[in-house]
């Protein structure tokens, strides 16, 4: 996509979301005036409609953010042209002071510099100005995003200075990626609590998780056990732009672990049946859209849309989800990936394994809303319709 027409995109849709955001705080400023329900149903169909648009944005903004970083490092390599051309004025000048040099050949040669000075100055000013337009519509979009709480403040000065996260390359059958990436797990920010478990202590009779190999994947290993959610460190999670899209619990579809009936060999079930059964003709043809969320109902919650076939997950850099610095957590540790209309998680024979809804698995089929643990990492998968 061309650069300006990545502009115009990227502007309508802020844009679309301004707007939407703007019915939202009007329809709650009415709500004396008019019944709750009617107020709610109103913000809930134009919470749908920002977040459809936020969906859009955030491949979007991984291209404006490539596009500012290109064009401040053009910046910088005619920066440091200038400079160099200065330094040999200054060696002229010098040379003319001190009789090496004659005042007409110091002209004739300083001329060359200045204008290669000029040359380069013209163009400085027009990638500034250029790189003013593409800075001054991602500081909007961060403004509103964080405004309505779907990002998290990001400092301008960052954005400003052209320092944007690395692109990760793009994987087989995948799109546009994003470089997803969860903070330290410093050991000093482990829970006491944690650490005084006698089943994680050296010399107990069960094994405590190994650490992932560096440069190789280790066939099988022992798997950590889930601890409580929250009792672990924490991780802050970094994104560009980082998108942290709540996703209400009304929302929430199918299954938990308890919701399933075990079935033996001489039931018979009836595909289809019951009140909820959709007539083929019924259904749609558009693919499932499904969410990974990182730390789910905590401020530090993030969404990472899963748009591609595949959404990869471990400490390597080219993973679309990449877990810095938690020593369980193996290189290329897992993967979700859909077939038709059905998601799945693999283990990528991980050193720790995978765990989902605290079991450990090789393959699975997910219907939406489990937990899925990889090391000391929680997150939770999420199908959006």
């Amino acid at each position: 996509m061309e650069k300006s027409e990545l502009l115009s995109a990227f502007e309508s849709r802020v844009g679309l979301f301004e707007k939407y955001q703007g019915y939202i705080e009007r329809a709650q400023s009415q709500s004396s005036r008019f019944a709750k329900a009617v107020v709610e149903k109103v913000v809930q169909d134009n919470e749908q409609k920002s977040l459809e648009v936020v969906l859009e944005l955030i491949p979007l903004t991984a291209d404006m953010d490539e596009v500012v970083q290109q064009l401040s490092s053009e910046r910088a390599a005619l920066q440091g042209t200038v400079q160099e051309a200065q330094f040999q004025l200054e060696e002229l000048e010098l040379r003319k002071e001190i009789g090496d040099l004659s005042e007409e050949d110091f002209e004739t040669e300083a001329g060359q510099y200045r204008t290669a000075v000029s040359s380069v100055d013209v163009q400085v000013a027009d990638i500034e100005t250029e790189l003013g337009r593409f800075q001054g519509v991602i500081s909007r979009w961060q403004e509103l995003g964080t405004k309505a709480g779907v990002l998290q403040s990001e400092s301008a000065d960052s954005r400003a200075d052209g320092n944007q996260p690395e692109a990760q390359p793009d994987h087989a059958g995948g799109g546009q990626r994003e470089d997803l990436e969860i903070e330290d797990f410093g050991v000093e920010d482990v829970d006491a609590d944690l650490l005084s478990d006698p089943g994680l202590r050296p010399g107990s009779d069960s094994m405590e998780p190994i650490e992932a190999e560096d440069d190789s994947e280790q066939e099988g290993g022992d798997v950590p056990q889930p601890s409580e959610r929250g009792r672990g460190a924490q991780a802050s999670v970094a994104i560009s732009p980082k998108a942290a899209v709540s996703i209400s619990e009304e929302r929430e579809e199918g299954f938990e672990v308890g919701d399933l009936d075990i079935l033996g060999d001489d039931d018979e079930v009836e595909l289809g049946a019951g009140d909820q059964a959709v007539p083929p003709e019924e259904k749609s043809d558009r693919p499932r859209r499904a969410v990974l969320l990182y730390q789910e109902g905590t401020p530090e919650e993030q969404i990472y849309p899963f748009s591609a076939d595949v959404l990869s997950i471990g400490r390597g850099r080219d993973n679309d989800v990449q877990v810095k610095n938690d020593s369980k957590v193996s290189r290329y540790h897992c993967k979700l990936y859909r077939r038709g209309p059905n998601f799945y998680i693999e283990d990528n024979k991980s050193a720790n394994g995978t765990l989902v809804n605290g079991e450990l698995i090789t393959e699975r089929r997910l219907f939406g809303g489990e937990e899925v643990i990889i090391g000391e990492t929680f997150f939770r998968f999420r199908i959006l319709d």
